[in-house]
């Protein structure tokens, strides 16, 4: 039995010796196998350089139509002037003087002679009056007044805008742009501006046309029309419901008003000299209407929110004598 088990384990040696004379057998033909394969080159994949040049494009030929803004109203008006101008060169008026005549509701303009060469329907947007013939104050500040918060222009006017108010303290320049807006709304195909000492008209034009007559330009009596402006003034003024910067702008537009009348429509009348102390007999009674600035307290003037019963009075017995005197003429 023994001798058995000697035998096998010898035979398992046997087999363990064959089987690792195997193996490196093996490992001996793969190491000769790989000696003989040729050694690949190593060959190194460059990659092409991406063209990074932005191409030229030019601005004529971009779309700039998606997304753009609107056109400015501004710009509008300023094309509309030099239509104006061109069509006043065309009908042989340019360069003349322009005389606005609310009465008629009309602009004319006039040659040499004062014959009138070209007319247009005319309202009135608003007007300006300078700060300077109240206070000494810079002459580029003053008080716009729009046409339907003023009770002479208010017939002759455009009609109210309620996104506007009805008096705005602005110099000529801001002055002007509100005009321009306010005039979008009403139909106007030009916009002008008569200037006058004291300010400036703004006026919305239509119907540009030449003068249908070489007759002269003879304008009626202004004595309506002052009536009318004093009656309205002394209401206002006996009511006491509005603020005094609201008033304080009726008398400056009201005398502004008889003012440039004096200047165009009636210059060469014998209304001149009575115009011209109504305009500016109320302008001195705008001066009394102060608002409660630092400056007018300061200054020692009355100057309240409201208007005070004293100076109601006052304003009452002034406007009286300058309806006397102009009820004699009507």
């Amino acid at each position: 039995m023994a001798r058995a088990q000697r035998g096998t384990k010898l035979k398992r040696k046997q087999q363990a010796r064959a089987s690792a004379a195997r193996l490196r057998r093996g490992r001996d033909a793969t190491q000769a196998t790989s000696d003989r394969t040729p050694v690949l080159p190593v060959v190194t994949a460059m990659t092409p350089r991406p063209n990074l040049e932005v191409p030229l494009v030019s601005v004529e030929n971009v779309d700039w139509e998606d997304g753009r803004e609107p056109i400015s109203p501004l710009l509008h008006w300023q094309q509309a002037e030099r239509q104006l101008d061109a069509r006043l060169a065309e009908i042989g008026a340019a360069g003349l003087s322009a005389r606005f005549e609310l009465k008629e509701g009309r602009v004319v303009w006039l040659d040499v002679t004062s014959l009138p060469v070209a007319e247009a329907r005319a309202q009135v947007i608003a007007t300006w009056a300078r700060a300077a013939d109240l206070d000494g104050s810079a002459p580029d500040r003053g008080l716009l007044v729009m046409a339907w918060a003023d009770p002479v222009l208010a017939g002759a006017g455009i009609a109210k805008q309620d996104e506007m108010g009805d008096s705005l303290p602005v110099d000529l320049a801001t002055a002007r742009e509100l005009a321009l807006r306010a005039a979008e709304g009403s139909g106007a195909e030009f916009v002008k501006n008569i200037a006058s000492p004291q300010g400036e008209h703004f006026l919305a034009l239509r119907t540009l046309r030449p003068s249908l007559g070489a007759a002269m330009v003879t304008p009626g009596t202004p004595v309506g029309m002052v009536l009318r402006g004093l009656a309205d003034l002394r209401r206002s003024v006996s009511q006491r419901d509005e603020p005094t910067d609201v008033l304080r702008a009726r008398f400056l537009s009201l005398g502004k008003t008889i003012l440039v009348q004096s200047e165009s429509a009636f210059k060469d009348s014998e209304w001149v000299g009575r115009l011209q102390r109504a305009g500016k007999v109320l302008t001195q009674l705008a001066a009394r209407l102060a608002p409660p600035t630092f400056t007018a307290i300061a200054a020692g003037r009355q100057a309240d929110e409201w208007l005070a019963q004293s100076v109601a009075v006052d304003l009452i017995d002034a406007l009286k004598l300058l309806e006397d005197e102009w009820g004699a003429f009507a």
